[in-house]
């Protein structure tokens, strides 16, 4: 049964991200299955859930709060919950969690999974663009089977989650670190021919996210490479006119200033992409304002548009979208500084437990899962500047899904080298037993050894700190050649 579960966790993370743009229903399937056994699992094994760890319990509190101001604040509303009940995919990916962390012990499948859907959104990409069908001066929003902004989003975070994966590649041979940069280029190609330009403003805070941090494995030479590489697909893909990322970024420089000049609730300035998100923003700040706390009702944004067309404060052409394309406006409008702060606790929570795993962990593998963590933790966040990306049901799911994912590596990877530091620390401990005096004490706690009175006896020159260097090395050497 045991090996069972771990071919299906395996399964799960391969087929997941290469199916999520391109096929509809498997994604769902595969979430769900994971979830079902999860559960089970819970039970099954639930002695073995506690003690949970304080990086769990931030990790859990996260991913529940959203769901609880949304019970919250639909109660005091009176309203249905709409769209919001998509935020119940973040309480599932606990049992989700319990599921990989159980039965998904190797990252390869993580990055094989990451690397595959990264480079199917990119061929599809490519081919709906530039295939014979379609015409190639007036470009075609790549969106795979999904809505291009989503296809553009999650193409790009699997395509910067795969170059996370350069140090793990390298381990297995030097050659394989151009596999996570096709990736990388193949997960910018699919968001810039999406023509999404929310997902692009995230690239130059993942560029400085990189800069701030270097992963284990990332040489100068890799580095150089990365940049470079960066650099040149996107100048192609903007100097390119075939791609439409050139005319995409003049557009919108001219309908901002289009829209700052507007004074006219019915000019076309407030017609265009960039000016109905801006008229969306304004009544969800009228909506805001009705009620600062607990918002307006997560399923009362629409009604709330048709409202403001009608008395004549915001364009008509707002009218058919139920949500005001931005998650944070979006959570301030319908549940208020309660729904607001439940998703900025959701980004940093998360967010907080990476950060503190990179700088207490040197392992590799920790530091990798953790910055991965990290990679898309800071991409949902930047997406949610242009579109309620916690709304969809399809970016929900694979947010949910990789936290689990990740966190479940992170915990394991993390126990197990606590495990190592404990045989070292006993090793040393039984070691230094041996260089004490007869008539000393030691103790040890915590796996520090507490050395008593006697310890002045034992460091008291050099020549008794090289003796406890020496065993030290003895130790690593006997320990590298059992590895």
């Amino acid at each position: 049964m045991k090996s069972i579960n771990e071919f299906i966790a395996a399964s799960a993370v391969i087929i997941f991200p290469a199916s999520v743009l391109v096929v509809d229903k498997v994604y769902g399937a595969v979430f769900l299955i994971v979830i079902l056994l999860g559960i089970w699992q819970m039970v099954a094994y639930r002695k073995e859930i506690f003690p949970i760890s304080k990086d769990e319990k931030l990790f859990f509190l996260s991913l529940c709060f959203v769901m609880v101001t949304v019970v919250i604040t639909t109660v005091v509303n009176d309203t249905d919950m709409a769209r919001a009940d998509r935020f119940l995919a973040l309480v599932l990916a606990i049992p989700a969690y319990y599921f990989f962390k159980r039965n998904l012990f190797d990252e390869k499948y993580i990055w094989i999974g990451v690397v595959l859907g990264a480079v199917v959104a990119g061929i599809i990409a490519y081919y709906q663009v530039f295939n014979l069908d379609y015409c190639p001066i007036k470009p075609v929003h790549a969106k795979g089977v999904v809505h291009e902004i989503i296809f553009g989003d999650l193409g790009l975070v699997m395509g910067v989650m795969s170059l996370v994966g350069v140090g793990w590649f390298k381990t297995q041979k030097v050659w394989l670190v151009m596999i996570p940069l096709i990736a990388l280029s193949a997960g910018m190609l699919a968001s810039a021919l999406s023509l999404t330009r929310g997902g692009w403003v995230a690239v130059p805070f993942i560029l400085l996210l990189f800069a701030w941090y270097t992963p284990k494995g990332f040489t100068l030479r890799v580095r150089i490479l990365i940049f470079s590489i960066s650099f040149f697909v996107l100048c192609g893909l903007y100097l390119i006119p075939q791609t439409g990322v050139q005319n995409r970024v003049e557009a919108a420089y001219s309908q901002i200033n289009m829209y700052i000049l507007s004074d006219n609730v019915n000019d076309k300035a407030r017609q265009t992409s960039l000016g109905i998100r801006f008229e969306l923003w304004r009544a969800a700040n009228f909506m805001f304002k009705e009620n600062l706390v607990v918002g307006g009702g997560w399923g009362e944004f629409s009604g709330k548009v048709h409202l403001l067309i009608d008395e004549g404060l915001i364009n008509k052409t707002a009218v058919n979208y139920y949500h005001p394309h931005n998650q944070f406006i979006s959570a301030l409008a319908k549940g208020g500084l309660l729904g607001f702060g439940s998703i900025l606790i959701f980004f940093i929570l998360p967010a907080f437990v990476f950060c503190k795993s990179i700088s207490r962990h040197s392992e590799a593998e920790v530091q990798r899962m953790a910055f991965a963590g990290l990679v898309l933790i800071l991409s949902f966040f930047i997406f949610s500047l242009s579109e309620s990306i916690l709304e969809r049901s399809r970016s929900i799911i694979f947010v949910s899904f990789y936290l689990a994912v990740i966190m479940a590596i992170l915990q394991t990877n993390i126990s197990n080298t606590r495990k190592k530091r404990d045989l070292v620390s006993s090793e040393i401990f039984d070691g230094l037993e041996d260089q004490l005096p007869v008539n000393s004490t030691c103790e040890k706690t915590e796996n520090l050894v507490l050395l008593e009175n006697d310890v002045y006896k034992v460091f008291k020159d050099s020549n008794s700190v090289n003796r406890v260097l020496r065993l030290l090395i003895d130790i690593a050497e006997k320990n590298a050649r059992k590895s």
